[in-house]
């Protein structure tokens, strides 16, 4: 069994933890949509931690945390993976939006890896504790990119560029992985693969013209004078 193998089987089996997970706290989440009353907040308690921001699928699956795997989990998070603040007693807490106020959360998506404090209201749902992200406090001096995933979707408002494709690439899609020979991505180990041919929209060859036809219509055509069928007028001979 090839290396993406075990690692896609791994994600798959996490992946269907999680949605277990997300299932059993789907009463919880009902706390962070729009229109919720003052009474639905009272389920929760208004709370703060300290950590790293993780992503759930790479954590949960191979402990896979820090500066190293920050491009990684940076990748993961923007694709919609779940998030998590990982404290220092190890403790992991499931981070949800609040549809009320979603930038808190969009703005995690920048900091994957990085040690943040998180306020919001805390929720226990069948042994999972999570939080509905109401405030994010990113560490001193940290600017949001350009491109954060809090102002914009990627590749929104960007131009396009001419640079020619690279011929390998990761096939898990990391930023930075591509190459123009064969190697490891520098961002999860897996071995990159030949980058798929540009599909190429085929062309109707244009239909042969005859040597008559209506000037009315010139849609319709014949090799032999005649009349239209459309307009009864007779075709006239091309020159």
């Amino acid at each position: 069994m090839t290396a993406i193998h075990i690692r896609r089987r791994a994600m798959n089996r996490t992946m269907a933890g999680l949605f277990l997970t997300l299932t059993a706290l789907a009463p919880a989440t009902a706390l962070a949509h729009g229109g919720r009353e003052d009474a639905d907040k009272k389920a929760g308690t208004f709370t703060l931690s300290k950590g790293e921001i993780v992503d759930m699928a790479c954590y949960v699956a191979e402990g896979e945390k820090g500066a190293s795997h920050k491009k990684c989990a940076a990748l993961c998070v923007k694709r919609g993976m779940p998030i998590g603040i990982l404290a220092s007693d190890g403790k992991l807490t499931l981070l949800l939006a609040d549809h009320d106020k979603e930038a808190p959360y969009e703005m995690l998506k920048d900091l994957a890896a990085e040690t943040v404090t998180v306020r919001g209201t805390k929720i226990v749902k069948g042994g999972i504790t999570a939080i509905v992200v109401e405030e994010v406090t990113p560490p001193a001096g940290w600017k949001a990119p350009a491109n954060s995933a809090s102002v914009s979707e990627p590749g929104v408002g960007t131009a396009a560029t001419s640079k020619k494709p690279s011929a390998y690439m990761c096939p898990m899609g990391c930023e930075g992985s591509d190459s123009d020979k064969p190697g490891k991505c520098p961002v999860c180990g897996m071995d990159l693969v030949p980058r798929p041919a540009p599909a190429v929209m085929a062309t109707e060859a244009p239909a042969a013209k005859k040597p008559y036809y209506c000037s009315m219509d010139p849609d319709v055509q014949s090799d032999k004078p005649g009349m239209c069928p459309k307009c009864g007028m007779d075709l006239v001979k091309r020159k």
